[in-house]
């Protein structure tokens, strides 16, 4: 949660070139999350929390304890937690890690954005969750648009199974009657009410069947063009379709890699500006034509394909991409 999700989706916070007020939210936050696992530590990585703590909290209270292990143990902050936040932030990475998991499924890269992603959400506190962290779902899932819809989205097609080892032994002889039932039932109206944890009843030939949630699996498959992946109720379907726009903007996002990439074999710091030059063919010259700006801003440089420089390192890629820098 602090490394892959908070420090990752604070980047921009901790680089801004002010010291604003976002930016020492942002450190502060950091500098107690660490302070308190530095402390949570100590009882089994001894040495090791007791260097944290001489580099990290010391510095901040040189009048304090002089290690980590004559500090009290950390006790929780109940005024500060906020329940409401804690569960909207778990729907968004829930939804978050389905959009991924649909991006997988389709072999669509993370890089490549798309169109739309459409959000089942459980509930109405879900769907305000989402509305609330909208910005964040848009650059986690690398869409342009999220919409959250209820079981009649037509890009998903439902069919419903009887579950056996519930229905069978309480059943018996009537199954097949169950089955055809089943088979006639409205599937999204039952699809809803399992998604809702709700009990529901299926008819055939006057014979009425009063069944619960876990009495029957309900899957679920994508329309052609798009990807979904579903869990607990949840689920998110990403449009896969792509248009010439959508495919030079991941070409874009492919060429900062590289050139991130060769910021790192060239031994630069992640605040080092540098002159950049780029050489690529086709698509991937039109790509650096168009989102330029979007480049420079993302690695840093000063210029791009600019003034002539003389390159301090030189990077070339499989797919006849080479990156030149050279630090500013």
């Amino acid at each position: 949660d602090l490394s892959n999700w908070y420090v990752r989706l604070s980047r921009d916070r901790f680089w801004g070139a002010t010291l604003t007020a976002d930016k020492r939210a942002a450190y502060r936050t950091l500098w107690e999350s660490l302070t308190r696992v530095t402390l949570l530590l100590a009882p089994f990585v001894p040495f090791f929390a007791d260097a944290l703590y001489r580099d990290l909290i010391r510095p901040m209270d040189p009048l304090g304890p002089e290690s980590v292990h004559l500090n009290k143990w950390p006790a929780p902050n109940h005024a500060a937690i906020d329940e409401n936040l804690l569960r909207s932030m778990a729907v968004a990475k829930e939804a978050v890690d389905l959009g991924r998991q649909a991006r997988a499924s389709a072999k669509l890269k993370t890089r490549q954005p798309l169109a739309i992603a459409y959000v089942r959400a459980r509930t109405t506190d879900e769907a305000a969750a989402l509305d609330r962290f909208r910005p964040l779902v848009l650059e986690e899932l690398n869409v342009k648009e999220i919409k959250v819809v209820g079981l009649e989205a037509q890009f998903i097609e439902y069919a419903l199974r009887p579950n056996l080892p519930r229905l069978g032994p309480r059943f018996g002889k009537q199954m097949q009657a169950l089955r055809a039932a089943l088979a006639a039932a409205d599937v999204r109206s039952v699809a809803a009410a399992v998604a809702a944890g709700r009990s529901f009843s299926v008819t055939s030939n006057g014979q009425t069947f009063e069944l619960e949630p876990h009495d029957v699996l309900v899957d679920s498959k994508s329309a052609a063009g798009f990807a979904f992946a579903e869990s607990d109720g949840m689920l998110v379907a990403l449009d896969a379709r792509l248009d010439p726009d959508l495919v030079l903007e991941g070409l874009a996002r492919e060429i900062v890699r590289a050139v991130q990439d060769a910021r790192k074999q060239a031994g630069l710091q992640v605040s080092d500006r540098i002159h950049l030059r780029v050489t690529a063919d086709g698509a991937a010259a039109e790509a650096i034509a168009r989102f330029r700006d979007y480049i420079q801003g993302e690695t840093l440089a000063e210029d791009l394909n600019g003034a002539g420089f003389e390159a301090a390192f030189t990077s070339r890629s499989p797919d006849g991409l080479t990156v030149e820098l050279a630090r500013a």
